[in-house]
């Protein structure tokens, strides 16, 4: 399979759950710290998660700021206008499966891919 990415970080940013305009679709944003590197080599990259349907409820409602998750899905680069005409660049996973190491929210121990 092509476009394929796989990474495991912490989430730091709380989850935003919102409805699109128009069919009302549910879609999740947040973004995860992912550690690459030892000791004096370390980086932390921050990476744009967004979760689409039931399973960006379920993602919104039992994954909490600071848990350490695992997400797989699609790399995608999208651009728009800005409002002051300069074009912008986006750059997300756009996840089609997840899993927590810890369900903390509600104690939720089944995965999300049903």
């Amino acid at each position: 399979m092509a476009n394929r990415i796989t990474i495991s970080g912490n989430v730091c940013k709380e989850i935003e759950l919102r409805m699109t305009a128009g069919k009302g679709t549910p879609v999740a944003t947040t973004s995860i710290a992912v550690n690459d590197g030892y000791r004096e080599n370390k980086k932390t990259y921050f990476v744009n998660i967004v979760v689409w349907g039931k399973q960006a409820e379920f993602f919104a409602n039992n994954v909490l700021k600071g848990q350490k998750v695992w997400v797989n899905g699609k790399l995608t680069i999208r651009d728009y206008e800005a409002k002051d005409g300069t074009k912008r660049y986006v750059t997300e996973v756009v996840a089609d499966m997840f899993d927590g190491v810890e369900w903390a929210k509600n104690n939720t121990t089944t995965n999300n891919n049903n």
